[in-house]
């Protein structure tokens, strides 16, 4: 520490009087000197979110000095030596930077209001890195397989490129249901178009998030927690159906997800394989999703919804019109009305298609090559589902076309493609494959109809 200067002088002041005398006088004067103060280094600091610390030089011509910081999370602590200070950050848990600290120093003379100096640096620190689940391709499915920090591009209507909203300072984040609690944490905001989330202790399973404005949702997301090795081993197919959290074959885990025609949105599956040879798995009420049982043993997918967001999962008989962003707004509801589907009369692609970066909806022709493939033979096994080559292809039955009710499961199972009928592109039927013991049929059938999504590589 540098001491403070000074410096005593006596004079003699004279003072020059009108009445033709001098007057002088003796004086003590004491010379303080300006307060200076500089920093080593002086460069503004960040931590990354493991947090750390940094020791800073102080520089001054006085005896004293301060330092403080304007953030809580920010420490500073003064050197044992008094020549300096450490700068110090705890880990930062959260995906957010925290917000940004500034760190003052300052010294003054003889403690003179009127003569002091500060210095000041700034400090940051960054959250976890996101992983970009967009990277490779906007869609309306992104797979984690996982704990970690992720973000993807909310700005983009799945794979079309169109825009989900026109002003994103107003928008937020939030999640419209979930197969389970703790799969993931969303952030409150949307931060440059990105949503981000934490999934802090990997659980198999599915959620759908939704960007909000003005509390209504714009668009939504499927999240499809898996950590199986997604690959196509048969004829450019993926290997499971879409939303399936294993590939062992007769689990239920291996049950994907239910879609209606030209909807990017899933529909729980049942958690059971039912009886055979018929099983309607449903209340005796017209609700699609209520937690209907047989002997004592519930058949619908454990789940929770957002109420805040939609209602619980129901049914709606309306045929009014819904584009894709009202469909999304709608995500827990399954209509029955043909006309009320965003994608009647057209084919199920860009905005709408279901499938993850790298896949997408398969034609009737590949998916038809898929069931039927010379190379392989399809066989049924114990009315749970049927091996296809090296796949596993689940008779989990479908969502019925007039209330959506969970319907022959363990007997027969249905996968969609991306065609409409080529006849009659009005009449609300569209190309699926559907099987069970003895074979297989491609057919027209109600694009209302729940059925599973089995994605062939891009």
């Amino acid at each position: 520490m540098k001491k403070k200067l000074t410096s005593v002088v006596r004079s003699m002041v004279c003072l020059l009087a009108t009445v033709g005398f001098i007057a002088c006088e003796d004086t003590n004067y004491v010379y303080v000197s300006k307060a200076k103060v500089g920093l080593t280094p002086s460069t503004d600091i960040v931590f990354t979110n493991e947090g750390g610390e940094r020791t800073i030089a102080v520089r001054t011509n006085q005896k004293e000095w301060t330092v403080y910081s304007d953030q809580d999370w920010c420490k500073v602590v003064p050197t044992p030596d008094g020549d300096g200070f450490v700068v110090s950050a705890l880990p930062n848990s959260t995906i957010q930077s925290l917000p940004e600290a500034t760190v003052t120093v300052k010294t003054s003379a003889d403690q003179l209001e009127d003569n002091f100096a500060t210095m000041s640096l700034k400090v940051n620190q960054t959250g976890f890195n996101l992983i970009d689940l967009s990277a490779e391709g906007c869609a309306n499915c992104y797979v984690v397989s996982e704990a970690g920090y992720y973000k993807f591009d909310a700005r983009v209507q799945g794979k079309s490129g169109l825009p989900t909203a026109s002003d994103f300072s107003s928008c937020s984040a939030d999640w419209i249901w979930a197969t389970q609690e703790g799969l993931l944490v969303l952030e409150p905001k949307v931060e440059n178009g990105y949503i981000s989330f934490v999934c802090s202790d990997f659980k198999p399973g599915n959620a759908v998030v939704a960007l909000v404005e003005g509390g209504k949702v714009v668009w939504s997301w499927h999240i499809w927690f898996t950590d199986q090795v997604l690959e196509a081993r048969e004829r450019n197919m993926m290997c499971v159906n879409l939303g399936a959290v294993s590939d062992l074959p007769g689990e239920v885990s291996q049950f994907g997800l239910f879609y209606q025609w030209g909807r990017k949105d899933p529909f729980v599956a049942s958690s059971g394989v039912g009886h055979y040879p018929d099983q309607v798995i449903s209340s005796n009420e017209e609700v699609a999703f209520a937690q209907g049982e047989e002997d004592g043993v519930s058949y619908t997918a454990a789940n929770i919804v957002n109420t805040n967001l939609v209602s619980d999962w129901n049914v709606s008989k309306e045929s009014d019109a819904h584009t894709h962003s009202t469909a999304s707004a709608a995500a827990t509801t399954f209509f029955t009305a043909i006309k009320a589907l965003p994608n009647y009369g057209i084919e199920w692609t860009g905005e709408s298609d279901p499938c993850p970066p790298g896949w997408r909806l398969p034609t009737r022709t590949e998916l038809g090559n898929y069931f039927s493939g010379s190379n392989s033979t399809i066989s049924w096994e114990d009315y749970k589902g049927v091996i296809r080559g090296k796949d596993w292809i689940p008779a989990q039955g479908y969502r019925n076309f007039q209330n959506g009710r969970l319907t022959l499961i363990g007997r027969s199972g249905w996968v969609w493609t991306s065609e409409t009928n080529p006849y009659d592109l009005m009449t609300g039927f569209n190309y699926a494959i559907g099987f069970e013991e003895g074979g297989y049929a491609r057919t027209n059938i109600m694009i209302t109809y729940g059925f599973n999504v089995r994605c062939a590589k891009e």
